[in-house]
């Protein structure tokens, strides 16, 4: 008999699955290898098929989340990537080609035949286009559409830090962690119901819109927040510092409530022993405000 757990045979009488000279499995037991890799677990690659409908079956609880991580089983890394580098950071093809081979196997996003001995080629380009597809298609749950820029393992980072932050959406908090895990890890989102006091003839003239450090009644000014950039420079009006205030500007005006209001305040990152002293990065000595 058969000792094969995928096998059917352990479910018919002991009669059935009597084996032949030398052996060898009957005629029955070969059989029901197709229901086998159909419906079962089995693995088809040796017959060019893929896995049964119970192996996908098994692993669908992960696979919808953008971690899948069933093509990982022992890892406790966050995302461990499909698209694998050496320590060198140099592609590692043959890796990301065991990954990809394993998630064909189990779907059959591309037929299983000889050309996926190649660790490249158009098999993997198609496989990584479909799971990009994939991937957008599980943003579209949370509104969310990535960066066509990005690769695989960047737009799975992404969604696996969006998914805790989609209830906190419209919260300072939720769109803190939004700016940070989109823009950058140092972004803050800060409340400004405190405010300048409103007072006649100092700071009472009129305007269309308010500006930081203008004076409201009574010192307070609800539903109102300052999103905070600390940046490596003094000079706030390069171009790439314009970028990134548009696009953080962007984000926070699709992401805030409507009737909240805002302000940007940039901030110059300096130097401080063991809290900012990253050589090239934030190393700026302090320069005073008159000396600018």
């Amino acid at each position: 008999m058969s000792e094969d757990p995928n096998s059917y045979l352990r479910f018919l009488p002991a009669l059935f699955a009597l084996r032949g000279p030398g052996d060898s499995p009957s005629f029955l037991e070969q059989y029901l290898h197709i229901p086998e890799s159909i419906l079962g677990s089995r693995d088809g690659a040796s017959a060019n098929v893929q896995r049964g409908m119970a192996a996908v079956l098994d692993v669908l609880p992960s696979l919808l989340y953008p971690r899948l991580s069933f093509l990982f089983p022992g890892s406790s890394a966050l995302v461990p990537p499909i698209e694998v580098t050496t320590a060198n950071g140099d592609p590692n093809d043959v890796a990301t080609a065991r990954n990809l081979r394993a998630l064909n196997g189990l779907l059959g996003i591309v037929p299983i035949d000889s050309t996926l001995s190649k660790d490249t080629g158009p098999w993997r380009t198609a496989v990584l286009a479909w799971l990009t597809d994939y991937l957008d298609w599980l943003g579209g749950w949370l509104d969310f559409t990535g960066n066509p820029d990005w690769s695989v393992d960047r737009r799975r980072a992404v969604l696996i830090g969006l998914m805790p932050l989609y209830r906190k959406r419209g919260t300072r908090d939720g769109l803190e962690g939004l700016l940070r895990l989109l823009v950058a890890p140092d972004i803050r989102v800060i409340d400004l119901v405190s405010a300048t006091p409103l007072l006649l003839g100092e700071n009472s003239t009129l305007a269309e819109f308010y500006s930081d450090g203008d004076g409201v009644l009574d010192g307070t000014r609800p539903f109102s927040f300052a999103v905070e950039i600390p940046l490596p420079t003094y000079d706030f009006d390069t171009a790439p510092v314009q970028a990134l205030v548009a696009s953080v500007r962007k984000l926070v005006d699709d992401e805030k409530p409507l009737h909240t209001r805002y302000v940007m305040r940039l901030r110059t990152l300096t130097f401080t022993v063991g809290l900012n002293s990253t050589v090239g990065t934030d190393t700026l000595i302090p320069i005073p405000e008159n000396a600018r």
